[in-house]
């Protein structure tokens, strides 16, 4: 099955993904729909499931060989569109299952930047963490600039630990 339209979605799995429709999303597997096709605004199926925090279809896709480090779409990545929500869940999920935590791309060029934004506050440790260290000035100016002050100060505080990393190691 590889109906493709234009527009938003840009097959019936992805519209199906993003709308959280679980019975058309299995309907649409059993019947040989292309889990990596790529178009439309979210970029793939799976980025679409992100975007929308359906869990559920995120572990389904996955299952079914979606690719999960696949860019495109304007967030870049199905990371970056879970860190653009804010759903620690799918973070978690995907970051467990591959993705590149440091991979730059879309609108807010990295994960650590979209969560930095957008205030959330539980991303951003879980990125950290992961080793997310692309773009970090650019993720304080976003937070700054909004008024994120709690990202301002995990991030701040990160970026000092890095610092005395750095000056232990060079001791």
């Amino acid at each position: 099955m590889t109906w493709q339209g234009s527009g938003h979605n840009s097959s019936a799995l992805q519209a199906a993904s993003h709308h959280g429709s679980k019975d058309i999303v299995c309907l649409l597997l059993d019947n040989s729909a292309e889990v990596n096709m790529q178009g439309g605004a979210f970029g793939s199926v799976l980025q679409a499931a992100s975007n929308s925090g359906h869990k559920g279809i995120v572990h389904l896709l996955l299952d079914n060989r979606a690719k999960v480090k696949m860019e495109g779409g304007e967030h870049g990545s199905a990371l970056q569109a879970a860190s653009y929500l804010g759903c620690e869940s799918i973070v978690h999920f995907l970051l467990d299952n591959g993705a590149e935590v440091n991979f730059q791309g879309g609108e807010y060029d990295s994960a650590l930047q979209v969560a930095s934004s957008h205030g959330h506050e539980n991303i951003v440790p879980i990125l950290l963490e992961k080793g997310a260290d692309t773009y970090i000035q650019d993720a304080l100016q976003a937070a700054l600039s909004k008024g994120h002050r709690k990202v301002v100060a995990i991030l701040k505080a990160h970026c000092s630990t890095i610092e005395e990393r750095t000056v232990v190691d060079h001791t």
